[in-house]
Parts: structure tokens; C-alpha cells; sequence
């Protein structure tokens, strides 16, 4: 349970969580050891949230995502998994990329400018609602999930932001 929280910041701020015990040590502890016996599964640590991606072993997908849930149950409400594209992610209930959107938002120099989201999977959807309820722009890259707008793969994104930039390049020297 979180006791409290700092305001999220868009100054590049780390935001501080609060937890009342020790129950995400614990939650990091019980990962590393599901993870420490089959070499094809990976524990990405992203300090404040957990993800075991199991794309080197396809086949354990089921037995990985009844396990994680069954580590992090005893965390909820606090805690929440997310199933993705094999990989199943461990987070903060309070906090999304949804939350981190809107942070920004409220803060210079982000207010008033349209928020630009792309994402790959389905941890990716409450990016694109937060920027949606903005007027903003939704990309989904590949075709497993669904957006306004759609780049074919993560080559075609750096070719379209490599564009974004040389035209405002272009449009400077204009001016």
C-alpha cells in the first residue's frame, strides 16, 4: 500500500513511491528467483515496476503469467500485472503511462502542445488514451494493437521522426 507520493514532475524528476513495508523487495525477490532457473526468461527491473518477458521461451507464457499473478495477488490493490506481447509487467496501481502523460501536461513547456504517443502492445493503450483525451496523436507500431494512426515497425518510427525533424530544420532556416 502507498502511504504517499511526490508530485510527478516534467522536469525530469525522479517521483519517490512510499511503501508502507517492505512487500517490493519481496515482489523483486520472488521474480529474480522464478526467473533465476530457466535462462530463456528475462527480469527487466525498472525500479518501480517489473517485467518478466518470457520471448525466448514462447512455450512457458501460460505457466509465467499464473505465477506472476500468483506472486503479486497478495500485493493487490497496490500492485497490478499487465499481460503483454510475452512479457507480463508488475506496477504500481497508481501510476501508468497514462499518469506520466498527464504530468507532463500540466507543466512547461508541454502545456498546450499536442502529445505525440507510440507504442507496440497492449501496456502501451492507456499512453494512447491519455494523449487521445488531449486531441493529441496515437501511433501503434506494428499490428497488434489498434490506433488512429499506425507505423508499420521501428524502422518506419525513425524514418518518420528522422522526417518530423528535418522538416522543422527546414522550416527554421525559412524563417
Amino acid at each position: 500500500m502507498l502511504l504517499g507520493r511526490t508530485p510527478l514532475p516534467a522536469r525530469g524528476d525522479w517521483e519517490g513511491l512510499i511503501a508502507d513495508n517492505a512487500q517490493p523487495v519481496v515482489l523483486r525477490r520472488k521474480l529474480q528467483q522464478l526467473v533465476r532457473g530457466f535462462p530463456n526468461l528475462l527480469l527487466e527491473d525498472k525500479v518501480h515496476t517489473l517485467a518478466v518477458h518470457f520471448r525466448g521461451a514462447p512455450l512457458m507464457g501460460n505457466a509465467v503469467r499464473r505465477r506472476v499473478r500468483s506472486i503479486v495477488r497478495p500485493l493487490a490493490p497496490a500492485y497490478e500485472v499487465l499481460e503483454g506481447n510475452a512479457v507480463v509487467e508488475i506496477r504500481p496501481a497508481a501510476r501508468s503511462k497514462s499518469t506520466a502523460i498527464e504530468a507532463y501536461l500540466r507543466e512547461p513547456p508541454f502545456v498546450g502542445r499536442t502529445p505525440i504517443f507510440i507504442g507496440d502492445d497492449v501496456t502501451d493503450l492507456d499512453g494512447f488514451a491519455a494523449v487521445l483525451r488531449h486531441d493529441g496523436i496515437a501511433i501503434a507500431v506494428g499490428d497488434r494493437i489498434s490506433a488512429p494512426y499506425r507505423l508499420a515497425d521501428p524502422m518506419a518510427v525513425r524514418c518518420w521522426l528522422a522526417d518530423l525533424v528535418a522538416a522543422d530544420l527546414v522550416a527554421q532556416v525559412k524563417h
